[in-house]
């Protein structure tokens, strides 16, 4: 009985042997196989991006979207995926289908702007009424009490002015119902004239480079506060630098915590990301700059070119300050934009769109006068005014 039980059992255990090894075949075979296709289906995708991102073109073929009649003497802005048009008797702001989204009248003889992400701030040269916007609607107005000579908005709605006094000059931080959050009051003699100031765009950090006068030599200030980590009984200062007979007006945050300075000597790059900003790449040069543009990460100095092959460079760099490309190109520019990791050089009439390495995407002729191009933060469609309709302009 018990020889019979055991070869039972041996026969049984067996059986499940040579049935633990065929499942162990089908999911070994099943695994491979899925292995396989993902490796296929990454292939497929590498291939297609491989494709589409070496991918040049030959020309631009504008299709009309629907008929909008820019008022004259508007000037236009991109705003996100939107357009503003403003006037000094007010702004409307269209979509990519030419609907508007808003419209804000106002009076104003030299409005001054604004813009960080979807945000957008209005106020007159000299004037007191501040309107803030966005791309969905209008967020907020609000009146100062002193002239505003400057302003800079943050994508979170806040805007600081900048206000002139007798023998002080105010910066002022408010929310965009007018809700003042900071201020900081600057003996001219004592800590120089403000050039210019900038919010980061989650509205906590600010720049200030103030130029100062020492019998006949200058120096430019910069001043860092930060409005999460400075001490409220030091005004928020949680550094300063001086540069001796070196003018900085160009200050500009292109994320939450990189700022770049520009001079005429240099580009700096400071980075926010400590309890204190510290100088990351300091690139120095001696060409003068013809021109400095910024977009979400990414910094451009324009300069004439070196090697007259061409009438102009154009170099970009990242946040971290790596120069990613030098772009020589010889179009009569009017405006550059950097975008989606392109960059779009265009006039009324011509176009031109490289790559963020340098490579040069497409040159294309216009067939009408465009007023403003307005390249896609996301996507591919690329959308201009014309004066008379908002156009589509695809690449051929």
């Amino acid at each position: 009985m018990d020889n019979t039980e055991n070869r039972v059992n041996s026969i049984k255990t067996e059986g499940e042997r040579q049935y633990a090894r065929a499942m162990l075949r089908h999911r070994t075979r099943r695994t491979l196989l899925r292995i396989l296709a993902v490796a296929l289906l990454c292939a497929a995708v590498y291939g297609l991006y491989t494709h589409f991102s070496s991918r040049t073109y030959d020309s631009v073929e504008m299709s009309r979207v629907t008929d909008h009649m820019t008022a004259d003497g508007a000037s236009l802005v991109n705003l996100g995926e939107t357009i503003v048009e403003f006037t000094s008797e007010g702004a409307i702001c269209l979509d990519t289908a030419g609907r508007t989204i808003w419209e804000q009248p106002f009076e104003m003889e030299r409005p001054m702007y604004s813009t960080a992400g979807s945000v957008i701030a209005f106020v007159d040269y000299n004037g007191r009424n501040v309107y803030v916007m966005d791309t969905t609607g209008v967020r907020g107005s609000f009146t100062t009490s002193m002239d505003v000579r400057a302003l800079t908005a943050a994508s979170n709605g806040d805007v600081l002015c900048i206000m002139d006094g007798t023998e002080s000059n105010w910066i002022r931080i408010f929310s965009a119902e007018g809700q003042e959050k900071v201020y900081f009051v600057r003996n001219v003699e004592e800590s120089g004239y403000p050039l210019t100031a900038v919010l980061s765009p989650d509205g906590s950090k600010i720049c200030i480079s103030s130029l100062l006068m020492d019998g006949t030599q200058l120096r430019t200030v910069l001043s860092f506060y930060d409005l999460q980590k400075g001490d409220p009984e030091k005004s928020y200062l949680v550094s300063s630098y001086e540069y001796q007979d070196e003018v900085i007006p160009m200050l500009r945050f292109i994320d939450d915590r990189s700022c770049i300075a520009v001079s005429d000597a240099r580009l700096m790059f400071w980075d926010f990301s400590g309890d204190a900003p510290t100088l990351g790449v300091n690139s120095m040069f001696s060409e003068e700059v013809q021109g400095v543009f910024t977009g979400p990460g990414r910094v451009g100095l324009l300069f004439m070119d070196k090697t007259a092959n061409e009438m102009y460079r154009l170099d970009v760099y990242d946040s971290a300050g790596n120069k990613l490309a030098g772009i020589p190109f010889s179009l009569n520019y009017s405006a550059i934009q950097l975008t989606g990791r392109r960059i779009y050089i265009n006039n009324a009439r011509n176009c031109l769109i490289f790559r963020e390495d340098g490579t040069r995407l497409v040159s294309g002729t216009f067939d009408r006068s465009v007023l403003i191009l307005h390249p896609p933060l996301r996507g591919r469609a690329i959308y201009a005014l014309t004066g008379k309709e908002l156009d589509e302009i695809e690449l051929r």
